[in-house]
């Protein structure tokens, strides 16, 4: 088994899979790959399960009636579904270690590489979505208030959901069951490989380049903004509307200069994480894979990356509580809720 390659994922589900059947032989191998396989086994579940707990909370957060009025918690929310369900996803490979093979059965295997591979381009991209409305919000208000809408965002979630959905139906059919000494295993089409390698080759264009250059762009913009309004003094004045549409103009403009600190720290805190891996998967896609290290040590690699951008999933939570008075607000009051009914 080829386990240089980090993509698609469904290859990364087999080398997990592979180190959990052999996990003899890390005893033997680098002191690295031990750690990191440790990490893997004690820090994985942690991390998908408070992924998953803490994402849910925030979806049903953000889908109250008072939070949904703003194009931003529009995307908050989208994202807050797709990374419980990326974590979701992600325990479920993880059972793989506890010699759980529920994974390795038809119509299972091939949803949990589909909805894997769909909320990790739903995660990144709804995060550049947030971060685009905060460029907007910070250089041009005006823009943004005409821009930034409920309907416009819902109409995006769409959008890039429906994209998504038709982009990586390839996993649909390039994934099976398959017997491998006895055993079945969730795995990819041998002789679909060269098709694999075409959309493995997009993926990575879509999901960690593309999206890192435009995060990147965006971010600095923002910053540089910011200085410059700091170092000006500039005064901030609500947009200029039509006197019928006014005061839900400045309304618009409130909730959405409001909203710019947690939309900053969104996107600085997803750059932050998805770096190591973005570039780990560039490292990968232009080398030579002959002169690559040898398989575990990769693995491990790969998969220390990886652990540093689950970790994103969880911080979302605690900026949400840190920065957004409202949102705790709105969580305060459900969890009051929920102790009455108690």
């Amino acid at each position: 088994m080829n386990m240089c390659n980090i993509e698609p994922l469904v290859k990364v589900l087999n080398n997990s899979l592979e180190i959990s059947h052999h996990n003899s032989h890390f005893y033997h191998g680098s002191p690295f790959y031990t750690v990191v396989f440790k990490m893997y086994l004690y820090i994985h579940p942690g991390l998908c399960i408070a992924g998953v707990l803490e994402n849910i909370t925030s979806v049903v957060v953000f889908c109250s009636k008072s939070l949904r009025r703003v194009s931003s918690n529009v995307y908050l929310a989208a994202l807050s579904a797709a990374s419980c369900l990326f974590c979701f996803g992600n325990f479920l490979v993880w059972l793989e270690t506890l010699n759980v093979g529920f994974i390795h059965q038809d119509i299972v295997c091939q949803a949990i590489i589909y909805t894997t591979y769909i909320c990790s381009f739903l995660t990144v991209w709804f995060v550049v979505c947030i971060t685009f409305e905060n460029f907007l919000i910070t250089v041009n208000i005006r823009c943004a208030v005409d821009v930034c809408t409920v309907t416009k965002a819902r109409a995006m979630v769409v959008i890039l959901t429906v994209f998504a959905f038709g982009l990586y139906s390839f996993s649909l059919w390039t994934t099976h069951v398959t017997t491998i000494g006895g055993k079945e295993h969730c795995t990819h089409e041998t002789e679909l490989e060269h098709v694999i390698h075409i959309f493995t080759f997009i993926d990575i264009i879509i999901t960690s380049i593309l999206p890192c250059m435009t995060m990147v762009v965006f971010l600095a913009a923002i910053n540089v903004k910011i200085i410059m309004k700091r170092i000006s003094r500039e005064p901030t004045d609500t947009p200029q509307a039509p006197r019928r549409a006014r005061r839900n103009s400045k309304r618009t403009y409130q909730m959405l200069t409001r909203i710019t600190k947690v939309l900053l720290a969104i996107g600085l805190t997803f750059t932050v994480f998805s770096f190591p891996t973005s570039i780990n998967k560039m490292r990968i896609l232009f080398s030579d894979q002959r002169r690559l290290r040898n398989p575990y040590v990769e693995w491990a690699i790969n998969q220390l990356c990886l652990l540093v951008y689950y970790c994103s999933f969880c911080a979302y939570f605690f900026i949400y509580i840190k920065f957004s008075a409202n949102y705790k607000k709105v969580l305060v009051s459900k969890m009051h809720f929920i102790v009455k009914s108690i």
